[in-house]
């Protein structure tokens, strides 16, 4: 006999799903500590569930209030501080493309380099397997790229 399956729609059908599970998993016989310890994982999920949605709904009337409510009640100087504000961000964000444009950003003019690094002593953090370790090691990586033949450290 085939069985279907069915849209579960209320919360007794989760309920009768998670006990059925739990039955397939133990058998009949499904401890109480197992059906209590889930029971309250799933109220723990669905109060965080609950706790984030709350957060977001306040978090958005917080921006709705911080950028269109808010703003009606500034008086003079604030506009102007505000408008001049928003002026120095443009004129920051026009000069960083200006300069972004000016900059030949291609992978000729860059040199590939591998640096030999020693280091000696022990490290900020012990491992559990210190005592393998010897007092030094030498490890080989690649520099970091920066233009003009100059190697970061």
């Amino acid at each position: 006999m085939r069985e279907y399956v069915t849209l579960v729609t209320s919360p007794t059908d989760w309920i009768d799903v998670v006990v059925k599970a739990l039955k397939l998993v133990f058998g009949d016989s499904v401890p109480p500590v197992i059906l209590h310890t889930v029971g309250c994982l799933a109220l723990g999920g669905l109060a965080l569930i609950g706790l984030w949605g709350v957060l977001w709904i306040v978090s958005k009337i917080k921006s709705l209030w911080s950028e269109q409510f808010w703003p009606m009640f500034y008086n003079a100087e604030a506009v102007r501080h505000r408008e001049l504000r928003r002026r120095f961000a443009d004129h920051i964000e026009s000069e960083m493309r200006r300069i972004n444009n000016l900059e030949q950003w291609s992978d000729h003019r860059f040199a590939e380099l591998e640096a030999e690094v020693q280091a000696e002593g022990r490290g900020r953090w012990r491992s559990i397997f210190s005592f393998f370790c010897c007092g030094e090691s030498t490890q080989w990586a690649p520099a970091r790229k920066l233009p003009h033949g100059r190697v970061e450290e």
